[in-house]
């Protein structure tokens, strides 16, 4: 598996075409546009991509605010969950923010019910800091989780 960082929202959708087709075919991931958008919009981020054999089996996005990263989210292909793309996909973006010295924190929300994720998170070295009572559509909670960053 390699990843490949993403520093251009026009690039965005060439390097992950094949997965933009498998999370649109489902109601539960952003749009390719919105993803753009959020990346045109954010004057720093960090994406990456995980591809395997030529092929996009995961990619994330993040977004700097002041001094905190909020990881806007991890996704891997359902052919590949379970085999370590999340957790490359992680260490990736932990990595970047730590070579960046003015970043304090990484911050993110997850599903409640995402206990996979949520497994991810905390072997990290993640910490739940609060939850946030219905706020998803479907009235599920999301916990929101953070990570310190010592940078050198």
């Amino acid at each position: 598996m390699k990843i490949i960082e993403i520093n251009n929202a026009d690039n965005l959708s060439q390097e992950i075409s094949e997965l933009a087709k498998a999370w649109t075919a489902t109601a539960e991931f952003w749009s390719l546009d919105s993803c753009q958008n959020t990346m045109r919009a954010s004057p720093k981020f960090f994406s990456a991509v995980a591809k395997d054999r030529g092929q996009s089996i995961g990619w994330y996005l993040a977004t700097v605010n002041g001094d905190d990263c909020e990881l806007l989210f991890i996704y891997s292909h359902q052919n590949s969950r379970g085999q370590g793309v999340g957790k490359a996909l992680l260490r990736d973006l932990v990595s970047r923010v730590k070579s960046s010295d003015a970043i304090s924190a990484i911050v993110l929300e997850v599903r409640q019910s995402n206990t996979r994720a949520i497994d991810l998170y905390e072997k990290a070295g993640f910490s739940k800091i609060m939850v946030r009572p219905h706020y998803y559509s479907n009235g599920e909670n999301a916990f929101v989780y953070k990570l310190n960053i010592e940078n050198p």
